[in-house]
């Protein structure tokens, strides 16, 4: 335990110190690059930033020395400044820095924006003239001509971030492309994907939760599609590409807003449950209450909010995480365990958040009532969150044959296409899933007859004779 304290107040301290405006302090300290480029955001102007490395470069230090490896840098630095000029349109207004080995930043301020197909063609070309250029120098110092890593990302003159923060990102999305993490498509879906964001381009649909014993409805999940015709129609594209380009925490902001601004009149007890990526709960835009704030604007308040966190998404410290959720507990928020029974931490992640709600997956539920053993895990999840008082919500209930076999387990609530299809405005339950729910539950009301029980509640030990 010691030990494991110590490596966590380690990390942590690695954590405060390594955020993106302390690394690029310690970077850029002594420099005036960033002095230069909070010139150029505060003009509006678009910055191209630009970053270059060396393949290979620790062999020419291994075999060559460190005196003849800086004056390849110092080559490198040099053909930097004078062929970005020829191809990139610069004002006159740009700067190079050597951050780090090999690792060498340029940003140049342009006098026309540029698209990102365009930057991605430059930055293609320019590397093709910076190892022509280079090559009959290298060629003399080491015998040998190098090859370079560039990657190219653009900070736009609307750009909101402060300056550090930007060329941080900025930087980063470069050394992605130069290194071939993203390829150029990705650096130009992700340009049509920040345009979304922006201009908050997604459509939000709402499916309604319901009870299994009285077919009420107990709340609504929201639910996020893309425009029609978009790369990003899909939600799946869309959260799990977000998250691949760092933009998953401003995406669930926008999300989470037009969720609840859309959410429209209802009972005053009905939930609204909005996903949430286990990482955003931790995000301090997201802990400063702006969604307190949404929820007066629209009428609602914190008792009306249920988060789903989705269990497909590992957490690392449930200690830390648990405070974070403790907060919002304590002002009347509601958990979710999302995707139960999907992946391999399920049983850890309900034993630590202690949900008030537990959402089986659609794969337990798909074909439940011809499967014995679905079943009998399903009535022992009723039996377990019985005891520990919370509620089963079961997902993707599409056929009549499903409900019945969820509604005979005493599976609290139902959520899926039989009950009703996610659409906007908020879509009624329908008629045949409701009297389907109200035949069983007169069949069998829950006073008299319990749903799921061992056998062993009822049968009593036998006198035995030889």
């Amino acid at each position: 335990m010691l030990l494991r304290e110590q490596l966590l107040k380690i990390r942590n301290r690695l954590t405060q110190i390594f955020t993106p405006d302390n690394l690029l302090i310690h970077l850029l300290q002594g420099s005036s690059l960033l002095e230069k480029l909070e010139r150029m955001m505060s003009s509006g102007s678009q910055i191209i930033v630009l970053y270059v490395d060396i393949a290979d470069f620790h062999q020419v230090v291994q075999i060559h020395g460190e005196a003849l490896a800086r004056q390849v840098l110092n080559l490198l630095r040099s053909a930097l400044n004078h062929k970005a000029a020829e191809f990139l349109n610069c004002t006159g207004e740009k700067a190079v820095e050597n951050l780090w080995g090999d690792d060498f930043l340029m940003i140049c301020q342009q006098k026309t924006p540029l698209t990102q197909q365009q930057v991605n063609k430059i930055s293609t070309v320019l590397r093709i003239a910076l190892e022509e250029n280079l090559k009959p120098e290298l060629l003399k110092l080491t015998g040998n001509s190098l090859k370079l890593h560039l990657g190219c990302s653009v900070i736009k003159g609307s750009c909101r971030e402060n300056h550090k923060q930007a060329l941080y990102n900025a930087l980063k999305e470069a050394q992605k492309v130069a290194r071939g993490t993203w390829s150029q498509q990705t650096l130009q879906l992700r340009e049509e994907f920040s345009e979304l964001l922006t201009a908050k381009s997604f459509n939000i649909l709402y499916q309604p939760i319901v009870s299994l014993q009285s077919g009420e409805i107990l709340g609504w999940e929201a639910l996020t599609r893309g425009p029609s015709g978009s790369y990003f129609f899909s939600p799946s594209v869309i959260f799990n590409f977000a998250e691949e380009v760092g933009l998953l925490f401003p995406l669930e902001k926008v999300c989470r807003e037009l969720a609840i601004k859309n959410f429209g009149q209802g009972k005053s007890n009905q939930k609204l449950f909005l996903n949430i990526h286990p990482y955003t709960v931790n995000d301090p835009n997201f802990v400063k209450g702006e969604t307190r704030k949404l929820l007066a604007d629209s009428s609602l308040s914190a008792n009306n909010l249920v988060f789903e966190i989705t269990e497909r998404q590992s957490i690392h410290d449930f200690n830390q995480f648990n405070k974070t959720l403790s907060h919002y507990r304590s002002q009347g928020y509601q958990v979710a365990v999302d995707d139960a029974g999907a992946g391999f931490s399920s049983l850890q992640a309900i034993a630590e958040v202690r949900p008030e709600y537990i959402k089986i997956d659609s794969s337990l539920v798909r074909g439940i009532n011809t499967n014995r053993v679905k079943q009998a895990l399903l009535e022992t999840f009723v039996t377990f969150t019985e005891k520990i008082g919370c509620s089963i919500i079961a997902e993707g209930i599409e056929t009549e044959a499903e409900l019945t076999a969820l509604c005979s387990i005493g599976v609290h609530y139902g959520q899926g296409y039989f009950l009703a299809r996610p659409s906007f405005p908020k879509p009624a339950v329908s008629s045949k899933s409701l009297n389907k729910i109200t035949s069983l539950s007169c069949c069998n009301p829950a006073d008299v007859w319990q749903k799921a029980f061992p056998i062993g509640k009822i049968s009593e030990p036998a006198v035995q004779v030889d």
